[in-house]
């Protein structure tokens, strides 16, 4: 074991170094702020404040199964006079959205999703997800900005200038070695391991020239390809 984690290594970042994580969304109730698209029409919620949103059982490894729900993206940057009908439709609520710990502390508006998560890792163009509990790696491509409304999943991007592909990151990722590697760090919770940031930041990427990447992304992209 130790002469491998050494040749893990050995010419190797580890992940945070080089990708931001972060965790999805918490809205402190899902049942009002996650929405159908019966519901967006209903209430002709604009479409600039709605984002597709996914839970952890939604990703498998490699992809992802869309269910067709969306997340009342309410942040600080909400404003009820811009998205009157989304005010108007969680005003419907605001007794029971009133009742969560943080509009109770007056800590932020009612209308508000209880820990919004970073805006700009889930709108990025290509991503990362996995589920914030797992039995074994399972990294899922995103490139549909998919959001999250419970904090149960995390999504890595890879940060400016950093000359990988994530598809062959995620290839990486999705490998049996760094799968077992995995399961040294992560914390087991049953028979699953937990996927939280600082464990996720620990695992080593091996760093090979772009055109090195090729066939990997050639691999990762026809795995794709068959899931669909």
């Amino acid at each position: 074991n130790t002469s491998i984690f050494e040749k893990l290594k050995q010419g190797s970042v580890l992940l945070g170094k080089i990708a931001r994580i972060a965790k999805g969304s918490e809205s402190g109730n899902n049942d009002i702020f996650t929405v159908t698209e019966d519901t967006v029409k209903k209430y002709k919620i604009e479409k600039d404040i709605i984002r597709k949103c996914i839970k952890n059982s939604n990703i498998k490894k490699y992809f992802i199964e869309y269910k067709g729900l969306f997340l009342l993206y309410a942040d600080n940057d909400f404003v009820p006079s811009v998205f009157k009908y989304s005010y108007e439709y969680l005003k419907n609520y605001k007794s029971q959205l009133l009742n969560r710990r943080g509009p109770l502390h007056q800590e932020y508006e009612w209308y508000r999703l209880h820990r919004p998560s970073i805006k700009e890792v889930f709108d990025a163009d290509e991503k990362l997800v996995v589920p914030y509990r797992a039995e074994r790696n399972c990294f899922a491509y995103d490139n549909n900005q998919y959001f999250n409304n419970g904090g149960d999943i995390r999504a890595i991007v890879l940060k400016d200038g950093v000359e990988l592909s994530i598809k062959y990151l995620l290839g990486l990722l999705n490998s049996k070695l760094l799968d077992w590697h995995y399961g040294f760090i992560g914390k087991p919770k049953g028979k699953a391991r937990e996927y939280f940031n600082e464990p996720l930041s620990l695992i080593p990427i091996k760093r090979i020239s772009l055109a090195e990447q090729q066939p990997f992304i050639a691999l990762v992209n026809q795995i794709l390809t068959a899931k669909k």
